[in-house]
Formats: structure tokens, C-alpha cells, sequence
């Protein structure tokens, strides 16, 4: 348990090192046994450490010390949507929150792009409700990451590196689309036959 205590936090410090998760706002999680470890609530994602992550039973109750985040009915709802899932990344990166906002899509102009071309959008719903919850667990049902409009991204993975790398996918894609809708210029795009490229890169 320590090991996998260590690698979220490892994990989250690198997701606030890129820029993907604020002092108070993202949240990372991942399956634990026969339960979950999640960040807790109110601490400065850039200080965490492994003695930090809070442990979740199979029924998604607090066990130990330390508060989960208030998004944790959003990730058990994940991953009672998806038994494979082994992560979730909720991140605040903010490309991925303009995307989300303007209504940008993404062009499919790289291989980390293609995989987010269908990106579904998750309209405002207050953060910790059962209603987000919700309507996230359903939008990753047929996609590696959503959009949560006004609010930031989702990213699920078969484990933690996975849903970490996502992330930073996801934001690199945001950034390459919003410049092409800002410069207005014309550009090369990927057939969807392209998708096979992606596993060599971890992406999907």
C-alpha cells in the first residue's frame, strides 16, 4: 500500500508541476486493493505527500485520517461505470478549460489529437454533486477523457501512468487546437485509419 501511496503522490506532484492541477483544484484517485486512494480535501496538491492519500473502502467510505476530496463520489462513480478502470485524473488545466468553454474541437493535426477528437462535454454541474458524478461516469463510458465545461477534464486509465499520461495528452491536444482556431489557418488532418499509431505512443 505504501508503494501505491507514493506513486499518486508522485503523481499528482507532476500533474501540479505541469500545470494540470492548482493548489486546491484537480483530484487523482486509484484503485487500492479491494478499495481506493484519493488526494484529500483542502491541501495544496503541490505539497502532498504519500502519508497524505486518503483511503477509500469498497463502499467509497473514509478510512484512517484525513478528508477525501469532494469529488470523490465523481471518481467512484467511474469506476463502478468501468471495472477496468484503475485511475482517474480530474485535472483543472486551463487549455482544457478554454476548450471546453469556447466550444472548441479538437483537430485531429497529431496523434496525441486523434484520440480526442470526439471528446464529449459535460455541461456545469456543481463540483462534489451526484449529479456530475453522474453525467461524467457516462460521458467516459465511450471515451478515454470529457471535457466538464466551465470547470476542467477527465481522464480515465487502466492505471496510473495511463490516466497521467492522458492528461498531459489531452492539454498538449487543447493547446494545438485553440492555436489553429486562433491562427485561422488551414492545416493538414490525420484519417481516422491513424487511430492504430496511437498505442505505440500509450495514448489509447
Amino acid at each position: 500500500m505504501h508503494e501505491l501511496r507514493q506513486a499518486l503522490a508522485l503523481a499528482v506532484r507532476e500533474l501540479y508541476r505541469a500545470g494540470l492541477i492548482t493548489p486546491v483544484g484537480g483530484n487523482v484517485s486509484c484503485r487500492a486493493g479491494r478499495g481506493y486512494l484519493i488526494t484529500p480535501s483542502g491541501r495544496h496538491k503541490g505539497r502532498l505527500a504519500a502519508k497524505d492519500m486518503v483511503w477509500l473502502d469498497a463502499g467509497g467510505r473514509p478510512v484512517g485520517l484525513g478528508k477525501p476530496s469532494v469529488e470523490a463520489g465523481l471518481h467512484l462513480a467511474i469506476y463502478a461505470k468501468q471495472p477496468e478502470a484503475g485511475a482517474v485524473v480530474h485535472s483543472h488545466g486551463p487549455l482544457s478549460i478554454l476548450l471546453g468553454v469556447t466550444g472548441t474541437v479538437i483537430s485531429p493535426v497529431s496523434l496525441e489529437s486523434v484520440a480526442f477528437v470526439d471528446l464529449p462535454r459535460v455541461p456545469f454541474c456543481l463540483p462534489g454533486s451526484e449529479e456530475l458524478a453522474h453525467a461524467a461516469g457516462d460521458a467516459l463510458l465511450h471515451s478515454p477523457a470529457a471535457l466538464l465545461v466551465n470547470h476542467g477534464a477527465i481522464t480515465v486509465g487502466s492505471c496510473l501512468e495511463k490516466a497521467v499520461t492522458l492528461s498531459h495528452a489531452l492539454e498538449a491536444a487543447a493547446r494545438l487546437s485553440l492555436c489553429l482556431h486562433l491562427l485561422k489557418l488551414p492545416a493538414t488532418r490525420l484519417e481516422p485509419d491513424a487511430l492504430w499509431l496511437l498505442d505505440s505512443y500509450g495514448i489509447r
